[in-house]
């Protein structure tokens, strides 16, 4: 028998039980709890009602009302973080009950991941005949799994990117500015994305690609104040106030630094975020401004995942492209970048294992650096082969 064939069966195997052993503990404490619980699609489900009735979505007292008539007993609300800007989008979501719309907003997330996915893989360049393997992309990594489990709509940031790459493909700038007001719902998570889009749009003049992003942010804008004109202002009070993000410990690099430091200021906590914003610069300039989205695209997800000031497990959703691109790349040489999906799947047992016994994100941090290590040593290896390739060697 192939011992490597072996070793390979095994690992996949191995992520697919861990996998299944995380789903089944979900299941356990649903079952011990005797009733579903809610979740984090509960927020955006109530701060929609709040905001329709006239009232702050950013209020605790009134998302703890609304919440407190679908079965949230706890003493506190789950807050709604997203800016005002949001909330047209995730409307829609609020006409139907509390569970019709959790079930209908789960059908959505999965038909977004499916043609997100599709998507990235025919831009890396996949075969037509093994886009299933984009398909299965979802179910063996976490954090997509996490997003769908938890009612979450990172799945809108993802295909926000998506829809922006394949604009530009098409060549139709404006409606790719557009497709950014869904990156915008978390402005924090591809906050280097803006530095980028803005240096592009600078460089190359593409006014259509900042109006189409102006006229979104600005129609969605103007609808949510007039229906509340303090909207703004209510949004920056509840992420100024003391039970702000700010006081998670999310797994975040600046969150470790305040860890191994606790009498720093809490600018350190925004240290990786500087530090990201030096090297995107840097980078701009390095690749002699010409800018390849489709190429840098990993660089750019990595490095801002990697330095944000808040994220959580869920959000790496948008990591997505690069672990397609790893997938690419195997379909293409088996034998040469094997090892890149086996690390990936490997990785999603350690994921496990450590929701399971710390009961917190923050263990998992190392995740996007470890995708970010791979993706290093992959592309330095496909550089090495262009090159043979091109010396005839």
């Amino acid at each position: 028998m192939d011992f490597s064939l072996t070793k390979k069966r095994f690992v996949l195997w191995l992520a697919i039980s861990m996998l299944l052993i995380w789903h089944g503990i979900q299941a356990e404490r649903i079952r011990n709890s005797g009733r579903i619980p809610l979740y984090d699609f509960a927020e955006y489900w109530a701060a929609c009602r709040v905001f329709l009735s006239g009232g702050n979505p950013y209020d605790p007292a009134m998302l703890l009302k609304e919440q407190r008539l679908i079965g949230w007993m706890e003493k506190d609300p789950i807050m709604m973080w997203n800016p005002p800007w949001a909330i047209p989008i995730l409307i829609p979501l609020s006409f139907l009950g509390y569970w019709p719309s959790r079930g209908l907003w789960l059908l959505v997330s999965c038909i977004l991941l499916w043609v997100a996915c599709d998507w990235f893989w025919r831009l890396c360049g996949g075969s037509a005949s093994r886009r299933w393997l984009s398909w299965l992309a979802p179910a063996f990594f976490l954090p997509a799994a996490l997003t769908l489990f938890l009612g979450q709509i990172t799945v809108l940031v993802l295909s926000g990117m998506a829809g922006f790459l394949w604009a530009l493909k098409k060549k139709r700038m404006f409606l790719a500015g557009i497709f950014t007001i869904l990156i915008s719902i978390k402005p924090h998570l591809l906050f280097l994305f803006w530095v980028f889009l803005v240096l592009w749009i600078l460089k190359e003049r593409y006014w259509k690609v900042l109006a189409g992003a102006l006229l979104s942010l600005a129609c969605a804008s103007i609808l949510v104040i007039s229906v509340n004109p303090r909207i703004f202002l209510d949004y920056m009070t509840s992420m100024l106030s003391k039970s702000g993000p700010q006081i998670w410990s999310t797994p975040t690099w600046g969150v470790a630094f305040l860890m191994v430091f606790p009498n720093a200021s809490t600018w350190i906590r925004y240290l990786p975020s500087a530090i990201g914003m030096l090297v995107s610069i840097y980078l701009w300039y390095s690749w002699k401004c010409i800018m390849d989205w489709q190429q840098r695209l990993p660089i750019i997800l990595l490095l801002s995942v990697t330095t944000c000031a808040f994220t959580w497990t869920f959000d790496w959703v948008v990591l997505l492209p690069v672990v397609i691109l790893f997938l690419c790349w195997f379909e293409k040489q088996p034998s040469r970048y094997w090892w890149l999906v086996a690390g990936v799947l490997a990785m999603q047992p350690l994921l496990v294992i450590s929701q399971a016994t710390t009961h917190t994100n923050f263990y998992s941090i190392w995740l996007p650096p470890a995708l970010w290590f791979l993706y290093w040593i992959g592309s330095r290896m496909k550089s090495e082969l262009c090159h043979k390739a091109r010396m005839g060697i």
